[in-house]
């Protein structure tokens, strides 16, 4: 039986609820979260990753999310913040100035020519000033639940706090660009900044599953092809950072055969694992 609390709290309900920050990490099979102060916003009281109840493959997503957030009590009680990441199915990102507003569907079926019914535009997210808006796409149900279920909430991918972190540090990155690699369970973000713009972004799907060395392959041979795209200075000072959304060990294992190739080649290689407050 799920708890109704998380250990060394009082019991959390409507009232004591809003002395709290929630935040929700969607995963493929589950979720993290994690309760932190809401004068304190980065004291972390309570987080851990639970998963859904293997059930029959006919079950979407959307069903499987609601009994699991359900089955903790204290999951959907109004707390102070609540912030809920999760990996947008494709996303596209619309120069500054450029109005999109009820044309969202039409600048996403750039990035995706064909959107299944059960995918579909979410949210517009605005990158900071001078940058770039994105839009992201993903299953229009488990949007809505989530906004049903979490009115106030601050719902975003992942890609939307490192983007912003991304423009922001490489404005005072003078020789060289900024690679980030944001990787998921299922997928990978490739982001290029140089000198406060982003210079690439995008998605692309994992095949690789278990060992760190597979996915380090997977994960080179797409940084080669985004290297012959926008080129290379081999005098630059590029440096890559890596982002997990899952495990501290996989980040250190990725980490460690990423270098082996990247090293030699001149490249700084840092390994995050991002925040399980996920704030900007």
């Amino acid at each position: 039986m799920a708890p109704s609390t998380i250990e060394g709290l009082p019991l959390l309900d409507e009232t004591t609820a809003e002395r709290y920050n929630l935040s929700l990490r969607l995963h493929p099979d589950g979720i993290t979260y994690t309760l932190s102060l809401a004068q304190e916003p980065t004291k972390v009281l309570g987080s851990d990753r639970v998963f859904f109840v293997p059930t029959n493959e006919g079950v979407g997503y959307t069903d499987r999310l609601s009994d699991l957030i359900y089955a903790y009590s204290f999951l959907p009680l109004p707390y102070h913040h609540i912030q809920i990441a999760f990996d947008a199915s494709a996303f596209v990102l619309v120069p500054p100035g450029v109005p999109v507003r009820e044309d969202e569907e039409a600048w996403l079926s750039i990035a995706v020519p064909i959107l299944h019914n059960e995918v579909g535009y979410t949210a517009s997210y605005h990158l900071g000033t001078e940058a770039p808006t994105l839009l992201a796409a993903w299953e229009r149900s488990t949007f809505t639940f989530l906004r049903r279920t979490y009115p106030y909430a601050e719902i975003l991918p992942y890609v939307v706090p490192t983007l912003r972190k991304g423009l922001t540090a490489s404005r005072t990155t003078e020789n060289g660009r900024l690679i980030y690699l944001l990787i998921s369970p299922l997928t990978l973000n490739i982001l290029v900044f140089e000198r406060g713009n982003i210079k690439f972004a995008n998605r692309f799907a994992l095949i690789a599953t278990g060992t760190a060395s597979s996915i380090a392959g997977e994960i080179l041979y797409y940084l080669g092809a985004v290297w012959q795209q926008i080129g290379r200075d081999r005098a630059a000072d590029d440096a890559i950072h890596l982002f997990h959304t899952t495990s501290l060990e996989m980040v250190q294992e990725l980490g460690n055969a990423l270098s082996s190739h990247l090293s030699p080649l001149g490249f700084s290689l840092q390994s995050i694992q991002c925040s399980p407050l996920f704030v900007d």
